[in-house]
């Protein structure tokens, strides 16, 4: 016999003491963040990462939210997608280009195959090709920003679990 386990996100009667000054914020909002509240520590390490990596990312955010876009695609995730969607809109790409991520490199505008590749080679091979690397450099003088969902191989691991994680939060839980 199997049973499924279930954790729930905090609710709002629960929220831990330690990160009250975090539930009016992104934290309290999604239940990804809510479901990371049960370890109050992760959650708050988490927030300076996170607000790099969605707010502050030198990428911009188009090509921030082409590079999520293509991590959702390559985990399969549902919810990293629908959520970010509705963002890539808000942010000025059109259904066509949004749409367009899901598919080969060679069906998108340059710029975006170039951030697309480089997300399909680092959870291929946790790392880059030199030509990846450079066309990256070309892109946006750099590579280390370039891939704020990447992290190289063992952050990929971490943010595969954290998305499957919240797929599974999301699918089982109410919203807030």
């Amino acid at each position: 016999m199997s049973t499924e386990f279930t954790l729930d996100p905090v609710s709002a009667a629960d929220w831990p003491e330690s990160i009250e000054d975090m539930q009016q914020s992104f934290a309290g909002g999604l239940n990804v963040y809510r479901t990371m509240a049960h370890h109050p520590e992760l959650l708050r390490a988490w927030a300076n990462l996170r607000q790099h990596v969605v707010n502050e990312t030198s990428l911009g955010e188009q090509r921030s939210e082409v590079v999520i876009l293509r991590t959702g695609v390559r985990l399969n995730s549902g919810y990293e997608w629908s959520q970010h969607v509705a963002r890539a809109r808000s942010r000025g790409l059109d259904d066509t280009r949004i749409s367009s991520l899901r598919r080969s490199v060679a069906d998108m505008n340059p710029s975006d195959a170039v951030l697309a590749q480089a997300v399909d080679e680092l959870f291929a091979d946790a790392g880059l090709s030199s030509e990846t690397a450079k066309a990256l450099v070309g892109l946006t003088g750099r590579v280390c920003e370039a891939m704020p969902r990447g992290f190289h191989a063992p952050p990929v691991a971490a943010s595969t679990l954290i998305r499957s994680m919240a797929d599974w939060v999301f699918l089982n839980a109410p919203p807030p």
